[in-house]
């Protein structure tokens, strides 16, 4: 069998390699140990060997590993908030409106993104509730004093907190 595409479709399949290494840190996570010690493995047998198929498919596994690293340190940073501790904690917030609200019967509901809490700075994607009234902007800021609360277990079949 030949592997003609592989010559001239070769930064594809490097390319690829990256985005197989990212996606699949959504099914494994390893420390990162393992992935250095898989990247140098990998860029060492890059650098080694001589024939070009061989080179590319060592840069390839380089470069899958390193999204497979990339991804898994960024989902780890994903997965940590920096308000979980504070939930229940009320104080002045500037949030930014990051998409389109949502009108209920009693409220608006809109996602989020919390700049500042208690005068300091964060990044901190939320769910904002408020009355009843004009929707704010997509994009708009909002500086108001809120209380930070933990998303809603299952119900109904839906759960706010696997989101």
């Amino acid at each position: 069998m030949t592997l003609w595409f592989l010559d001239r479709y070769s930064p594809h399949v490097v390319a690829g390699g990256l985005c197989i290494g990212l996606a699949a840190a959504n099914l494994v996570r390893l420390g990162s140990a393992w992935m250095l010690a898989a990247a140098l493995a990998a860029v060492v047998g890059y650098v080694a060997l001589d024939d070009g198929r061989r080179r590319l498919a060592a840069l390839t596994v380089a470069l899958a590993v390193a999204g497979l690293w990339w991804g898994s340190v960024r989902l780890d940073a994903l997965d940590r908030s920096v308000l979980a501790p504070r939930i229940g904690e009320v104080g002045p917030a500037l949030v930014e409106i990051t998409g389109p609200t949502r009108r209920t019967s009693f409220q608006l509901r809109a996602p989020a993104r919390v700049r500042t809490f208690r005068g300091r700075g964060l990044r901190e994607a939320v769910l904002l509730e408020l009355p009843l009234g004009r929707a704010p902007p997509q994009g708009g800021l909002i500086e108001s004093v809120v209380e930070l609360r933990e998303p809603r277990g299952p119900r109904d079949g839906f759960d706010e907190r696997a989101l």
